[in-house]
């Protein structure tokens, strides 16, 4: 079983280090991270722990896990193995995302949709292209701003600036 084991973990090891290295990633900067998931013979609930190298202190934590989540233990059932998994990732640098100069723009709508506010009812809104504000843009509210990945509304009261970052914040005013 140990053998086979370890067998195991080698085979994913070297298949997932051969992934990564397709992708470029060097082999200093590889992290391989072992785990089992266990539960006691004839109960349906696991849990997953790290694997460390050593199967009697996987039980032994697998025990310890047990009593912290469920505040027992059954130390004389046997303990299955349900699943050996590893996960492989390559540590990549930080990236540098430089900020962009601000330079104070009211960005001119797309177009005007009514939109209901509740108090103020119906509002001719102005409506934003996302990709069109550049840092620096300053969108009063009520103002809708859209884009592919999603669509931001501003309600009256508020204001929207697009930072160095391009990021949206948005402030009571």
């Amino acid at each position: 079983m140990k053998r086979a084991l370890r067998q195991h973990f080698r085979d994913l090891e070297e298949r997932a280090i051969r992934i990564l290295r397709s992708e470029g990633v060097g082999d200093d900067r590889v992290k391989l991270v072992r785990s089992f998931s266990m539960r006691y013979r004839g109960r349906a609930y696991e849990l997953t722990m790290p694997y460390r190298g050593r199967l009697s202190d996987a039980v032994e934590e697998f025990h310890q896990l047990h009593v912290a989540r469920y505040g027992f233990d059954l130390r004389g059932e046997d303990v299955v193995i349900v699943s050996a998994r590893l996960t492989a990732y390559g540590v990549i640098p930080k990236p540098k995302i430089g900020r962009l100069e601000e330079s104070t723009n009211r960005p001119k709508p797309k177009q005007f949709k009514l939109i209901y506010f509740g108090e103020a009812e119906w509002v001719k809104t102005p409506v934003h292209w996302r990709p069109d504000l550049r840092p620096g843009a300053l969108v009063e509210g009520p103002a809708v701003i859209w884009s592919d990945e999603s669509t931001v509304l501003i309600p009256p009261g508020f204001e929207g600036f697009v930072d160095g970052f391009r990021a949206l914040r948005i402030r009571r005013v």
